[in-house]
């Protein structure tokens, strides 16, 4: 994402026979290889019914802890409901908002004082 965002929910949209019967989501994951994703601990793992890949199902919510400074979001996709070769996804919905910081920035010279007082503290 081009800058943090809160993610609330997510919705995959497939064939009900070859869509995924499961999705792990790696929250800001660094580097992950495809093997490493099916070793590692997930941010959160969603079980997919046939009836939550249907247009008009209802998004699944994720833990708002968890996806709530969100840079970069891996999804992995384990397996499908007929443990056919190939998984077919139809859209993925990522639902929530950017993630606004608040608080005043620091003038150009408080940020010039700060970083003189850096370098005049020898006490450390």
């Amino acid at each position: 994402f081009g800058a943090f965002v809160k993610i609330k929910a997510i919705k995959i949209t497939a064939p009900t026979d070859s869509g995924p019967s499961s999705i792990k989501l790696f929250v800001n994951p660094g580097s992950l290889e495809f093997e490493g994703a099916e070793e590692e601990e997930p941010t959160q793992e969603i079980k997919l019914e046939q009836d939550d890949l249907k247009k008009d199902a209802k998004p699944k919510t994720v833990k708002l802890v968890k996806f709530s400074k969100v840079s970069t979001l891996v999804i992995f996709v384990p397996e499908n409901h007929d443990d056919a070769d190939q998984t077919v996804i139809q859209g993925i919905q990522i639902l929530g908002k950017t993630s606004i910081i608040s608080g005043n920035k620091p003038s150009l010279a408080q940020q010039k004082a700060a970083a003189q007082g850096d370098w005049l503290n020898t006490s450390r």
